[in-house]
């Protein structure tokens, strides 16, 4: 938008609201005024169709902020709404409003202390009842949705008793010509300064994963009408663009063919791209596969820190662990909650260490801090290694609260860990998990009489039923199927009854579960068991399994995936590279400086195969070397945690930005839960190939 352009818009919004108070005084609309309000209503709806002011200033953000850090993107973006606002708004003390939606959006992105260095002093929510403040104005952040844009406009409803002086009123997404037209035809409309489209419509939950949020993902994907689906596509691919356009990429993009709906995504997606996706690079490859490439590891147990410790110990979807700490002076516990995300250096730094490497790893690190500050005594030093009294300890010592405290928070997470492994018998279920995914014993012999190895394990007492419901889905995928009578013999001795839907329902997934010797035979290499990768990425018997992602995502760095199977929508040109080598380092080779693999008090032995690498900074020649491409990984249906580390391995392997998201985010609890939601078993639903013939454009008869 050039200068002239805006001091002309300028000029005339401030006309505008000259207008406005006219008629606000005389309580009443001339018929020539009645018609410029229409007219000024259906300029701001042509104008926030195209928000060029905030599609230049986001271009230049682009520019400042490091691309491989989505979190980062995304904040700066978010930060920015309060550089936007009129006159001097943007440096007075503001109100922000947010509703449920956004408040997701924000929270993921931003801390409190961000907030308030751009001088927002109070955060209310739309929901709630709120005190007015009629001398303020208000910084409306919200999704576009009726319901929002309805309490919004009840906040003005009263000309002489507003809510607040005036809006400055921010969309995460695209605004609907129904919605502009409610906002236009309301009271609130005259007090509204601000109008953008933001488009951040996803939450950026880590520095390279992101996720849409969308918490019955699931059962719309692949258990719904097909007018649901083809909404639910429709949803998938909107957000989609919001993420691209705050990406600044406009990727080329690849779907299973197979899969009807991501192949339905993909097309809209690229739809929107090239209708509004002005001023985007195109350095990038998006990979779009459904939850049904994989049903596998959403099952199996994963022994990597991140993963390890949001299945067993059932962390919430914010990121909240609690626990209980002991008061020693009170002799008494309470519960203590702490956020496990990238301001916990600890958690960043190892999250995705395997867990036969993690106590030594941060023993070492805290030996190393103790090094580092000769300030404490000996005798102290003594308590803080073994762990004694920390409470009495940092008040002692009150500048290395911060970190002591970490450092105690992630031990006492570690021997947790140690606990619920060994109650939970996981060194024998997780074997046997491994053996099935792929298709091998520990030795790499082909597996013989799978059904008696885990009917053994059915019949213990003391493996749990969600431990039984694991090895019992595991066998199904992987070995083809029962017969329908067998299965439910299965599921009988298990005792797993309550579990019958739950079972059937993976049918919707595509998972064979009545027996075909025609595809019993192919499942493991298909879903990750290639035994010519066994050794080459994973580092511990009981985390042989590749998750199929993964070996997509190889495959299209290094040209080799199938055109037919995975094809482009809008195809590079024959000069495109997405990526030119592997780098260096490969997280799964086998280092010389590895640890043991045992616990330093008496833990497992993991029995490694090849070795663990914690995550660490890239050096100034390692970001000097990045390539400009980037890749992006989506998953339909939920991504889980292993998913996700494969984007940092990437990245870091392959020295190039690997991004990862889904429509939710996966830990077992959740992918069951889901999987009960689901309408019908294999009875009444086709398999996810089958369906792939159906049209998703097409409604229901």
């Amino acid at each position: 938008m050039s200068s002239s352009r805006a001091d002309r818009e300028d000029r005339k919004d401030r006309e505008e609201r000259r207008e406005r108070k006219k008629s606000s005084k005389t309580g009443a609309e001339s018929p020539r005024e009645e018609k410029k309000s229409s007219r000024d209503r259906e300029e701001k709806k042509s104008r926030s169709k195209e928000p060029k002011e905030e599609k230049k200033r986001s271009k230049k953000e682009r520019k400042e902020v490091p691309t491989d850090n989505i979190r980062e993107v995304v904040k700066v973006r978010l930060l920015d709404m309060f550089e936007q606002l009129p006159g001097d708004d943007d440096k007075m003390w503001k109100l922000l409003i947010l509703d449920s939606h956004t408040t997701s959006i924000i929270s993921a992105a931003c801390r409190v202390r961000d907030l308030v260095q751009k001088n927002i002093t109070l955060l209310e929510f739309l929901e709630k009842g709120r005190q007015p403040f009629p001398q303020m104005s208000g910084v409306y952040f919200i999704a576009p949705e009726e319901a929002s844009v309805q309490l919004f406009i009840k906040d003005f409803e009263d000309p002489a008793k507003p809510k607040y002086h005036s809006a400055h009123l921010f969309f995460s997404s695209r605004v609907s010509s129904k919605i502009m037209k409610m906002i236009g035809a309301s009271k609130a409309g005259t007090r509204v300064k601000t109008l953008v489209e933001v488009n951040v419509d996803f939450l950026a939950i880590e520095q390279k994963v992101f996720n849409l949020n969308i918490a019955n993902d699931l059962r719309l994907g692949f258990a719904s009408t097909n007018d649901e689906r083809k909404r639910f596509a429709e949803n998938v691919a909107h957000k989609l663009f919001t993420f691209c356009m705050t990406y600044g990429e406009q990727p080329y993009i690849r779907h299973n063919a197979s899969s009807n709906l991501s192949s339905t995504v993909a097309s809209l997606l690229s739809d929107k791209l090239e209708k509004d996706g002005e001023d985007l690079k195109q350095n990038s490859v998006m990979l779009i596969v459904d939850r049904g490439e994989d049903p596998l590891v959403p099952v199996l147990h994963d022994f990597y820190y991140q993963a390890m410790a949001f299945d067993l110990l059932k962390i919430d979807e914010d990121c909240i662990y609690s626990t209980m700490v002991e008061d020693k002076e009170k002799k008494t516990k309470k519960e203590k909650k702490v956020i496990l995300d990238e301001y916990d250096p600890i958690w960043q730094t190892h999250r995705h260490t395997h867990y036969g490497d993690l106590g030594t790893i941060i023993k070492k690190d805290f030996d190393a801090f103790m090094e580092e500050h000769k300030d404490i005594n000996s005798k102290d030093r003594d308590k803080l290694k073994e762990g004694s009294n920390l409470q009495n300890m940092m008040r002692k010592l009150p500048q290395y609260r911060e970190k002591i405290d970490q450092y105690t928070l992630h031990i006492n997470i570690t021997k947790e860990l140690l606990n619920q492994f060994r109650s939970q018998h996981l060194s024998d279920v997780g074997l046997e998990e491994q053996n099935m995914a792929v298709g091998q014993d520990q030795d790499g012999k082909k597996l013989q009489n799978v059904m008696t190895t885990i009917s053994s394990l059915l019949r213990k007492d003391d493996i749990s039923q969600e431990n039984k419901l694991r090895l019992v889905i595991i066998y199904l995928i992987t070995q083809g199927g029962l017969s329908d009578e067998k299965r439910a013999n299965l599921i009988t001795k298990a005792g797993l009854q309550k579990y019958t839907d739950t079972i059937e329902n993976l049918a919707n997934l595509g998972v064979q579960l009545n027996k075909s010797t025609s595809i019993a035979g192919k499942i493991s290499s298909l879903l990750g068991g290639d035994k010519k990768k066994k050794s080459d990425v994973d580092a511990f018997i009981l985390s042989r399994y590749i998750p199929r992602l993964k070996q997509l995502a190889e495959d299209a760095l290094e040209d080799k995936l199938s055109s037919s199977e995975y094809p482009y929508v809008n195809p590079p040109s024959s000069s495109f590279k997405l990526s030119k080598a592997k780098g260096s380092s490969s997280a799964g080779k086998a280092s010389e400086d590895s640890g043991s693999g045992k616990s330093s008090k008496g833990g497992p032995s993991w029995d490694r195969i090849g070795s663990s690498k914690s995550e660490s900074g890239s050096s100034s020649k390692e970001v000097k070397d990045r390539q400009k491409t980037k890749l992006i990984l989506f998953v339909i249906g939920g991504v889980t945690h292993p998913e996700m580390r494969t984007a940092y391995e990437l990245d870091k392997e392959y020295k190039m930005d690997v991004l990862c998201g889904g429509t939710s985010v996966l830990t077992y609890d959740r992918f069951i839960e889901k999987l009960e939601n689901m309408k019908g078993g294999s009875s009444k639903k086709k398999s996810r190939v089958e369906d792939s013939d159906s049209d998703l454009s097409s409604d229901d008869e």
